[in-house]
């Protein structure tokens, strides 16, 4: 078995899933690398599937366009729990996901909840309000988590509240650090009523412009996610050392978190955009030492 290296990690030469992953979702794929090795392409798959429904919205012209997109991935995976026989051998992606829905027995509910809240993605009309995004990236990321952690083989009620946090969590810090990415397309999930309450004006943020309004709805964002960290941190004790994968994201959150404090929370300064170099050596002591 050949090994290739990962900054601080060398790891197995990866299949199809593992290598989209690697290259699109940097941060969840390091965590993966924390997960046995039997369900380690598994993960992968799941976050793969993930990153192709994700990137709907860049991909099409057309709102219809995306939803023929996403009406698609629910028909190949409803056909993966009929097991019909139509998955095609070189839809590796799609086989990879049979595989991990055979022996997982990964719940179909979750899988449609996330592809419903994709449908939000191809909407240009503002989330309302703070609330309407925490039920986005629960039901994005949130029941990904969710899905990970069927794979780990850890159930219960404590550990799918902190997995379902996590997800969230990590969700609002994407969302964050994806505000200068979005702004360019003019797509804003800042919630409106945190902006009107203060004083934010969304022309300001198409424009990259930074401002001390934007500068209080972010922390306000960041409030919610530290709150949501601290919910976690009070069930570690009680929470199984084989959901690590997931709970390694608090990690990575918690150093964005810090980047963004130091940057006087502008969304738009590149010193909070860049990726964690150092990723690798954190989540190896965090693992280490167990503290999330």
């Amino acid at each position: 078995m050949s090994l290739v290296r990962v900054g601080a990690l060398r790891v197995p030469s990866l299949s199809y899933c593992g290598e989209l992953v690697r290259v699109h979702d940097r941060d969840r794929f390091l965590t993966c690398l924390f997960a046995p090795l039997d369900c380690r392409e598994d993960i992968y798959a799941l976050y793969a599937l993930n990153h192709e429904v994700a990137k709907t919205r860049e991909i099409v012209s057309q709102p219809i366009m995306g939803q023929i997109r996403l009406q698609w991935w629910r028909d190949a995976i409803d056909a993966l729990y009929e097991n019909d026989g139509s998955v095609s051998s070189h839809q590796e992606l799609l086989g990879a996901l049979l595989v991990a829905i055979g022996r997982h027995g990964l719940k179909q509910d979750y899988f449609h909840r996330l592809l419903d809240a994709r449908e939000r993605d191809l909407q240009d009309d503002f989330i309302e309000t703070i609330d309407d995004l925490i039920d986005y990236v629960d039901a994005t990321s949130g029941n990904l988590c969710l899905l990970a952690l069927q794979i780990l083989g850890v159930q219960g009620e404590e550990v799918e509240n902190a997995g379902r946090v996590l997800g969230m969590t990590w969700g609002l810090m994407g969302l964050l650090r994806a505000v200068s990415f979005h702004a360019r397309a003019r797509r804003l999930y800042l919630p409106k009523e945190v902006m009107v309450r203060r004083g934010g004006d969304a022309e300001d943020v198409f424009a990259q412009k930074f401002t001390p309004a934007l500068a209080a709805v972010v922390q306000e964002i960041a409030e919610a996610i530290r709150e949501r960290l601290s919910r976690v941190d009070r069930m570690q004790r009680d929470l199984p050392k084989t959901m690590r994968p997931v709970l390694l994201l608090a990690v990575l959150i918690r150093k964005y978190l810090a980047r963004l404090e130091r940057c006087g929370y502008n969304v738009f300064d590149s010193n909070f955009q860049e990726p964690l170099h150092l990723a690798p050596w954190f989540l190896l002591w965090g693992g280490l030492i167990k503290k999330y």
